[in-house]
């Protein structure tokens, strides 16, 4: 395996270093997430004297895209951000390539979620690796300090940082503007928007979730209210942007210290601003937490119902609510926000009337758009572990990495496979119509 250049021992030089997000589609599309990540390690380096180019490969050739770039800068590191499904098919397509033009003349980093649910150095998923960041990555190149010669990649972490993600660094990146879309294609929304991230993981213990395994004092962080307004204002003032739909933020608090004074600050500048977030379905019990999210321009929210059977969703770690789903969806439109849910089949211990519980569900809710999936069980999750990774010997394949929720996942179910491809057939027919009438406006209230 090449070990590359790790980096260290570089002298008084200028360091530089290419920081890419290999992309999670083959298309580019105004509505995917900006490369957040790597903008915010980006900015860190900058900081501290690196020369760093940020690209995002969405829809782009990534090796040959990668190639050029580090031709151009002069790069000896090479950072990518590691996610599931088709993410990582392209990561490795990205590593392949880079090793196979530059051999062991670039030091190859990879950081991100993937890192967190595979973080065996030796697996090989990270073959061509030298360096694995596991946490936060700004911290991780400040302690890349020394060289090391290794057989495997060197495993950095886990860090938990000491100060909020700073995106100061992302305003002057000229790319992002292609990122802010028309208000015509978010849904509910009167604003061109964009999508944002705030935080690092979730205040939930959703037993199949991948964010159930961090660690308790990196699974929940955010700005304060006060910055985040102001970096929103910043964005604004740089972009023309007044819609930010947070990418995987769960800011709801459990006490609304945050989220009160963030909604007063955004009426107290006269409500600029739409916002679409995470939620759970006991939030939409809350009937005085939907008066403050209406205040505070909030339009959409994403809530993980999972399932329409109350003992799948106990199982799942999702709480228990006291009113039915169609009347906590309800609730929510007359605050004027649209609900759009993920839901999925495949559970473990799930039976034919559970399932054909989440038909009716969906059924029942003409206006609720739904994500459709299959469960998969990820490693390092309670749920994932009890019901497939405990009787395995290994983890940690490219095939296994490459799964998503994008229907290439199992049955764990005690449904026979027929009838459950049966309803799974028609949980994305369903699925493709509700997401069809959301994208085109037909659920919204403004």
């Amino acid at each position: 395996m090449p070990a590359g250049r790790n980096l260290a021992g570089m002298g008084e030089k200028v360091k530089s270093a290419v920081l890419a997000h290999p992309g999670v589609y083959d298309a580019q599309d105004p509505r995917v997430f900006p490369p957040w990540g790597v903008l915010s390690v980006a900015s860190a380096l900058r900081a501290t004297g690196w020369r760093v180019a940020v690209l995002d490969l969405n829809g782009r050739d990534a090796p040959n895209s990668l190639k050029d770039a580090v031709v151009t800068t002069g790069a000896s590191v090479v950072g990518l951000t590691a996610k599931a499904g088709l993410s990582a098919v392209r990561l490795r397509s990205a590593i392949d390539g880079l090793r196979t033009e530059f051999g062991n003349e670039i030091s190859i980093v990879v950081g991100g979620p993937l890192v967190s649910t595979f973080p065996d150095p030796s697996l090989p998923l990270w073959s061509g690796v030298d360096t694995l960041v596991l946490g936060d990555g700004e911290e991780a190149f400040q302690q890349l300090d020394r060289r090391r010669k290794q057989d495997q990649p060197q495993l950095i972490g886990p860090l938990e940082s000491r100060s909020y993600l700073d995106f100061d660094g992302a305003l002057w990146w000229a790319p992002l503007s292609s990122y802010v879309g028309d208000a015509s294609l978010w849904p509910n929304f009167d604003r061109p928007a964009i999508h944002f991230t705030a935080s690092r993981g979730c205040t939930r213990r959703c037993t199949f979730c991948y964010q159930n395994h961090h660690s308790p004092l990196s699974r929940f962080r955010h700005a304060d209210a006060d910055k985040l307004f102001r970096l929103l204002s910043e964005f604004d003032q740089q972009l023309s942007v007044q819609g930010f739909f947070f990418v995987d933020d769960c800011f709801i608090d459990r006490r609304r210290d945050f989220i009160r004074r963030f909604s007063y600050l955004n009426a107290a500048a006269g409500a600029p601003y739409n916002f679409g977030f995470d939620a759970q379905l006991t939030d939409l019990e809350d009937e005085a937490l939907l008066s403050l999210l209406e205040k505070m321009g909030t339009r959409v929210l994403y809530v993980g119902v999972e399932s329409g059977s109350a003992s799948v969703r106990r199982a799942l770690g999702k709480g228990t609510v006291h009113s039915p789903i169609k009347e906590l969806v309800d609730r929510a439109r007359d605050h004027g926000i649209l609900i759009r849910a993920s839901i999925g089949i495949g559970w473990p211990g799930e039976t034919i009337d559970d399932m054909n519980q989440t038909l009716a569900l969906i059924d029942e809710i003409p206006y609720l758009a739904v994500d459709a999936y299959k469960f998969l069980p990820l490693p390092r999750t309670p749920l994932g572990h009890s019901t497939f990774w405990a009787s395995r010997g290994s983890m940690g394949t490219l095939a296994e990495a490459s799964n998503d929720y994008s229907g290439r996942n199992g049955n764990f179910s005690t449904v026979d496979d027929e009838s459950f491809a049966a309803i799974w057939t028609e949980l994305c027919l369903r699925e493709s119509s509700r997401i069809h009438d959301y994208l085109a406006g037909e659920f919204d209230l403004w």
